[in-house]
């Protein structure tokens, strides 16, 4: 159990667009994707300066999506990044790619040669399991600090921060607006009872384990039940962070 005094960690989403549409997608990217995602500049110095005012201490940072890369000015936004984010981290800004870049100075399909020797189809955990579809009650996440909220950090991205990387993709596919102008350090149990994280690392493995045995089958049925709802009437569109 950690702290709330803890220093944190960051994770910044540039965008939610990809390139890749990989089954299981754990920002569900392959079956809601997002549209108009963009961080801006302003928005990146702006949400910098209210962390620092409003938050807890951070070590850094780690920048993600969707596919970062794909940001129209991602050069930039590292350049902010590195500034001001993590300017007192002296190790490196991690970036999490997907290694599939297109572009003018690469004009065929390029790849990290570590994702097509590593990279097996039996090594992605499947997404979309429920707890509270098993009837498993929070554990942690709101009290307490689950796994990603000390690993992969609390999120900011296009529409503010929240309290854990997965709780807007979560949140918007059960209609639960969980941003905020400023840091949030405590969960919503709405939403962390659809995660399997919620269940610390023991728990989130079994749910995971029993998926690949065939025993939980992917989406469960609040999962089902969010997309059905989404596909019919639309996903919620959040207020992005420059009008909260």
């Amino acid at each position: 159990m950690v702290k709330r005094d803890r220093i944190l960690r960051y994770a910044i989403v540039l965008t939610y667009e990809c390139n890749a549409k990989c089954s299981g997608c754990n920002r569900f990217l392959d079956c809601a994707p997002w549209l108009d995602t963009e961080l801006s500049i302003e928005d990146l110095q702006e949400g910098y300066k209210r962390a620092i005012e409003k938050g807890p201490e951070f070590e850094k940072v780690r920048v993600t999506g969707g596919e970062p890369l794909l940001h129209p000015k991602f050069e930039q936004c590292m350049e902010v990044i590195n500034k001001t984010w993590n300017k007192d981290f002296t190790g490196r800004t991690c970036v999490f790619s997907n290694g599939i870049i297109k572009g003018p100075d690469r004009p065929e399909e390029w790849r990290y040669r570590t994702a097509d020797k590593k990279a097996r189809k039996e090594d992605f955990l499947p997404s979309m399991i429920s707890p509270y579809d098993s009837r498993w009650s929070v554990k942690l996440g709101v009290e307490a600090d689950c796994p990603r909220q000390c690993g992969c950090g609390r999120l900011f991205d296009c529409h503010g921060f929240t309290f854990c990387i997965y709780a807007g993709v979560i949140g918007r596919l059960f209609g639960i607006d969980p941003y905020s102008p400023v840091p949030v350090l405590r969960g919503n149990p709405e939403i962390c009872k659809h995660c399997v994280f919620s269940q610390g690392i023991k728990g989130a493995f079994k749910l995971f384990t029993r998926a690949k045995r065939g025993r939980i089958q992917p989406p469960t049925k609040s999962y089902a039940k969010a997309l059905e709802r989404g596909k019919k009437e639309g996903f919620p569109v959040f207020k992005k962070f420059s009008e909260r």
